[in-house]
């Protein structure tokens, strides 16, 4: 298995905050603080990508990861 260096993190007020070393991991961080989107730093790089966003009581991905 390849050793992946992404962070998964929330969006707030336009700006990725680190929260998981999993899409998983940052959902649930998410849900249980109250945030509706998810995003990705891709190899701990400086530019996040929103990955996901909460709609109603489900995630639905808004790209692939």
């Amino acid at each position: 298995m390849a050793n992946s260096q992404n962070v998964y993190g929330i969006i707030s007020n336009g700006v990725h905050i680190d929260t998981s070393k999993t899409e998983r991991g940052a959902k649930r961080y998410a849900t249980l603080n109250g945030y509706n989107n998810v995003s990705i730093r891709f190899n701990c790089g400086y530019i996040a990508s929103e990955i996901a966003t909460k709609q109603g009581n489900k995630w639905v991905k808004t790209i692939q990861s």
